[in-house]
C-alpha cells in the first residue's frame, strides 16, 4: 500500500499543489468519483483504528453536546463541527505526507471561531431551505459542500468561505451533486448496520478531502498552527 497514506510516511513534497481558486470558475473540471472512493477506502484501511477511534470519541462528544443544546437553543451542536474538523485535518495531514498523530483529530477547536459560524450558518440555511421547499436545502447542502475544508485549508473566514464554495461549485453543481449522493448513500448504509457508522463516517469525511484536495489542492505549511 502506497506509503504517503500510512500514518507512518515519511516527510515529502505537497503531492497536491494549490491551485488558483479563480481558475476554477469556469467549471471546466470533473470529480473522478471512482478514484475519490478507491483513494478514500485505502487510505480508511492505512489508517483504519486511528479513525474508527476518533469516530467512536465523537460520537460519545455528540451526545453530550445534544444535550447541551437543549439548554443552550441548538448552540450546543454547532460545536460539533470543530470537533469533526479534526478528521479533517487529519486526513489533510495524510494527503500531504505528514505524520499526525491521535491529538490531531482535535485540532479544530484551534480554528474553532469561524468553523462554529459556518456549521451554525450552515445547519440554519439547510434548515431553513429544507422547511420552505426540499429543493432549496439540497442545494445550499451540495453549495456549501467545501466551505469548511477551506476555512481549514485557506485560513478563509465563515462567510467567505461558503461563498467561495458556492462559487465554484455553482461552476458545475451536478458534479458535486453526484459526489454527495455518493457520500450519503454510503454514509446511510452505514447507518442501517450495527456498527456500521464506525466505517462509513470516517469513510464519508475523507471522500470530502480527497475531492477538495483533486480539485483546490492543498495549501503549503502546516495544515493548522502548533
Amino acid at each position: 500500500m502506497d506509503d504517503m497514506y500510512s500514518s507512518a510516511a515519511s516527510d515529502s513534497d505537497n503531492p497536491y499543489p494549490e491551485k488558483d481558486i479563480d481558475g476554477l470558475m469556469d467549471g471546466q473540471w470533473e470529480l473522478d468519483i471512482g478514484k475519490i472512493f478507491s483513494q478514500s477506502w485505502e487510505l480508511f484501511l492505512a489508517n483504519a483504528g486511528q479513525f474508527i477511534g476518533a469516530i467512536a470519541v465523537y460520537m460519545v462528544a455528540s451526545v453530550l453536546l445534544a444535550i447541551v443544546s437543549v439548554c443552550t437553543l441548538g448552540l450546543g451542536m454547532a460545536a460539533v463541527v470543530p470537533l469533526m474538523a479534526g478528521m479533517t485535518i487529519y486526513t489533510m495531514m495524510l494527503l500531504k505526507g505528514e505524520r499526525p498523530d491521535f491529538n490531531n483529530f482535535f485540532d479544530g477547536f484551534k480554528l474553532f471561531l469561524p468553523l462554529f459560524i459556518a456549521g451554525l450558518l450552515i445547519g440554519l440555511g439547510t434548515f431553513l431551505g429544507s422547511i420552505l421547499c426540499v429543493v432549496p436545502g439540497l442545494y445550499l447542502g451540495v453549495a456549501w459542500y467545501f466551505a469548511l475544508p477551506l476555512i481549514i485549508d485557506r485560513k478563509m473566514e465563515a462567510v467567505e468561505a461558503m461563498s467561495m464554495s458556492m462559487k465554484v461549485v455553482n461552476s458545475n453543481f451536478w458534479a458535486v451533486f453526484v459526489l454527495a449522493l455518493v457520500v450519503a448513500i454510503i454514509s446511510f448504509a452505514g447507518a442501517v448496520v450495527m456498527l456500521g457508522t464506525l466505517i462509513t463516517a470516517p469513510l464519508a469525511s475523507i471522500m470530502g478531502v480527497v475531492a477538495y484536495a483533486q480539485l483546490f489542492g492543498l495549501r503549503d505549511g502546516p495544515i493548522v498552527e502548533a
